[in-house]
């Protein structure tokens, strides 16, 4: 489906220019600088300070998200990984301390009093936030930790089995999870596990080096544990960890035994002793659904569903698939997992994803074409700290439309009954 021959067209900049090379520090810095002895002489000149904030950190932010993006679809080229670390602690590390300079110099300015409460108070919540938690010993720390993230992306975008004959990465094993025949989905459970098992040793040397960096940077911070430290790093002001804690007991006494009960049907339906790992993804029906044979056919379809809740929606996902905004099959190489990335110079998104023919690539497509929507709403919003949402509020236009689409999925499925199941 083509509702637009349109590509999508970066926002042109206001206060930098276009030809300003961010790949040299001396050139970032001395941006940073005159935005550091800029003066503010009244609250209109206060917030056009943040707003020219705002679009230097988005020109930073798009160099290190097209490094990110590009590490992680070839994530077995190490030369990308490379690429991505040395903007990292190149530019975006050693940009840290002016970004504390520019929170500070918001926060005690007197003109901040004069600005509108209503529109301008959860900013100040927002920048007290970040110059409370801001420490330059945590820095290097930080860059080590990208490091260790990267690299544990890099291994696992390596392994690969073979079956039947074939070779296939662990994403391409999880269609036969749902074969009917018990014999089919333990060989390939154990096969998978099998060669996770030989990365042993390194991956659990990264969790282990990567925990000890963590409880460093929170105790830098003040904090006992790194999940109280990123609880507020995640500017979760609403409610604490104990809270939290509370929501896990709950789930404890009223979510696990459903699951229990879930578990013992699923059981007896499949007449098995007892359910191993290998029996929790087949359907208890014995009918694997099959959304699409090709990734042209899963993105046509998934633009046809968003033009049909809203036009615009559907243009958008169009204007993407155009721009080749979208990365979405599963093959060597690539990284795991799935991602909407904001382009925040741009003003759009990019989806990255590991499709392999199943009704969740369904779901997931939706999911990260909610998150794109909501890039693309938010797109011209000048200030920075506002445009960085809350995993709370991201997952909102996400899962939204998820449930939204639902009516939708018969795109995928002409069958009733598949379409029902879905």
């Amino acid at each position: 489906m083509n509702y637009t021959d349109e590509k999508i067209v970066k926002q042109p900049r206001k206060y930098f220019a276009e030809d300003l090379d961010i790949t040299k520090w001396e050139n970032v810095e001395a941006e940073m600088q005159k935005l550091d002895e800029e003066e503010i002489n009244s609250a209109d000149d206060l917030i056009d300070f943040l707003k020219k904030v705002g679009e230097l950190s988005n020109i930073l932010s798009e160099e290190m998200a097209w490094r990110y993006i590009t590490m992680t679809r070839y994530a077995d080229k190490p030369e990308n990984q490379e690429k991505f670390n040395e903007f990292y602690s190149g530019i975006i590390s050693k940009a840290k301390p002016y970004d504390f300079k520019f929170n500070k110099k918001f926060y005690d300015s007197p003109y901040r009093k004069e600005l509108d409460e209503k529109k301008y108070g959860h900013l100040n919540k927002i920048i007290s936030n970040d110059i409370e938690l801001y420490r330059e010993e945590n820095i290097p720390l930080q860059i080590k930790e990208k490091e260790l993230t990267n690299k544990y992306g890099e291994a696992f975008s390596k392994l690969t089995v073979t079956y039947k004959g074939e070779e296939k990465t662990l994403s391409q094993l999880a269609p036969f999870l749902k074969d009917p025949d018990r014999k089919v989905r333990e060989e390939v459970w154990k096969l998978r596990m099998d060669k996770m098992m030989e990365m042993r040793e390194e991956f659990n040397q990264l969790f282990d080096e990567m925990k000890e960096l963590r409880i460093q940077i929170a105790k830098n911070t003040g904090f006992d544990n790194y999940r109280d430290f990123m609880h507020q790093a995640k500017g979760r002001f609403s409610y604490t960890p104990k809270d939290i804690m509370k929501f896990h007991d709950a789930v404890e006494k009223e979510v696990m035994p459903f699951l229990r009960e879930e578990t013992e049907k699923r059981r007896k339906i499949l007449d098995l002793d007892s359910v191993r790992p290998w029996d929790t993804a087949v359907d208890l029906d014995g009918k694997v659904l099959k959304p699409f044979d090709t990734i042209d056919e899963f993105v046509d379809k998934g633009i046809k569903i968003l033009h049909t809740i809203k036009p615009e929606f559907g243009i958008r996902l169009n204007l993407m698939k155009n721009s080749e905004y979208l990365d979405l099959d599963n093959r060597k190489g690539k990284a795991p997992g799935g991602y909407n990335y904001p382009l925040s110079e741009t003003g759009a998104p990019f989806i990255f994803m590991n499709a392999v023919g199943m009704h969740q690539n369904v779901v997931t497509l939706l999911h990260e074409a909610g998150h794109a929507m909501h890039t693309f709403a938010t797109k011209n919003i000048e200030i920075d700290a506002y445009k960085n949402t809350p995993s709370e509020v991201a997952e909102l236009a996400s899962m939204s439309m998820e449930f939204i689409s639902m009516d939708l999925w018969n795109e995928y499925y002409k069958d009733e009954s598949d379409f029902n199941k879905a």
